[in-house]
């Protein structure tokens, strides 16, 4: 036997293994802190971006407003949105924190489609006015997802707001909902259309990948889509024709009022 064989006994060996625990151990705090790093980041860039996608059409508004603060109407809307856009930004900002703590429990939550469909359509009913592009589309009483209420005015605001860049002037985004069913659940289908110039294949291919943009964007809106989508229990898909359009298609579980 070599005289290094002879040095190792039981106890050294324990304690080698106890120091390639500990050194495991750290490895693996340290992979977790990095984890949550990163995810604090791209938690932090999602917010940043529904900021300025709720916020933008807000100041819109206000702009009108101010230039004719004799239109009582307008300062009235204008106000009425403000007020809403923050208090989903507040809800958003919450749901988003609770998508970064996968442990923590989801709370039981119930949307009207038709209460978010007319708030994002109300919302972006200027721009789209004035690219003359008309927003399409109605929703029968009665139809509730399982799905916060700011979660789903968000996922409704990004595919029509990217539905909108799409769509040339006099060109339709269509707004259809209906009911379908996947073994016993009972979903509620939302198809949203547009008349743009269609996606290629490749690009449709990673349209849901975080950072990836073919428009010169952050490449979050539609990452963020899906796993709000995903962490309600539905799913979410696109499918485009070069030269005819895109329709986004998000599937979510029905739910009682």
């Amino acid at each position: 036997m070599r005289d290094e064989d002879a040095s190792i006994t039981p106890d050294t060996l324990l304690a080698e293994i106890d120091r390639l625990a500990a050194e495991v151990r750290a490895l693996s705090a340290e992979v977790e802190a990095q984890e949550q790093r990163a995810n604090l980041g791209l938690l932090t860039q999602w917010l940043a971006h529904e900021v300025a996608n709720r916020l933008t059409p807000v100041a819109g508004y206000a702009g009108l407003a101010l230039r004719t603060p004799e239109d009582h109407d307008l300062c009235s809307l204008a106000l009425t949105h403000a007020k809403l856009g923050c208090e989903r930004l507040a809800e958003l900002a919450q749901l988003l924190l609770s998508l970064a703590n996968d442990r923590q429990p989801k709370p039981n939550h119930v949307a009207d489609v038709a209460a978010a469909w007319s708030a994002v359509s109300g919302l972006l009913q200027r721009d789209a006015g004035a690219k003359e592009v008309e927003l399409r589309g109605s929703v029968a009483a009665g139809q509730h997802v399982s799905m916060a209420p700011a979660a789903l005015e968000h996922v409704l605001l990004n595919l029509t707001t990217n539905a909108l860049k799409a769509t040339p002037a006099g060109g339709v985004i269509e707004f259809e909902v209906g009911k379908c069913s996947t073994g016993n659940n009972t979903l509620v289908e939302i198809r949203l259309s547009d008349t743009g110039p269609g996606i290629p294949d490749a690009v449709l291919a990673r349209a849901f990948e975080v950072g990836y943009s073919n428009s010169g964007g952050s490449g979050l809106g539609l990452a963020l889509v899906k796993r709000l989508v995903e962490a309600a229990g539905g799913g979410v898909a696109i499918h485009s024709s070069l030269g005819t359009g895109t329709t986004a298609i998000v599937r979510l579980p029905a739910k009682a009022a």
